[in-house]
C-alpha cells in the first residue's frame, strides 16, 4: 500500500533584491554562480514565491550551458 509523503522546505521569503541577484547570476558567465542561482530559484519556487524575472530568461541563459549540474537543475524548474 502506497502512502503519501510531504516534503517541507524552509527558505527565507524572497525579496526583490534576491530575485535581481538570481537574474544577474543567471545572465553571467560564472558556472558556479549559475548553479547557486538555480538552487535559490528552485527553493523560492518550492516556497510558493513568484520570481520577478520571466522564465524565458532562465531558459535562454541556462539551456545552452554544457554543465551537467545546470542541466539537471533546469529539469527541476
Amino acid at each position: 500500500m502506497e502512502k503519501s509523503c510531504s516534503l517541507l522546505t524552509h527558505f527565507d521569503k524572497g525579496t526583490p533584491a534576491i530575485a535581481n541577484e538570481i537574474k544577474k547570476a543567471i545572465e553571467g558567465d560564472d558556472v558556479l554562480a549559475k548553479i547557486d542561482a538555480m538552487k535559490n530559484a528552485i527553493m523560492l519556487l518550492l516556497n510558493g514565491e513568484t520570481l520577478l524575472h520571466p522564465f524565458i530568461i532562465v531558459v535562454s541563459y541556462i539551456l545552452p550551458s554544457g554543465d551537467h549540474t545546470i542541466q539537471m537543475l533546469m529539469l527541476l524548474i
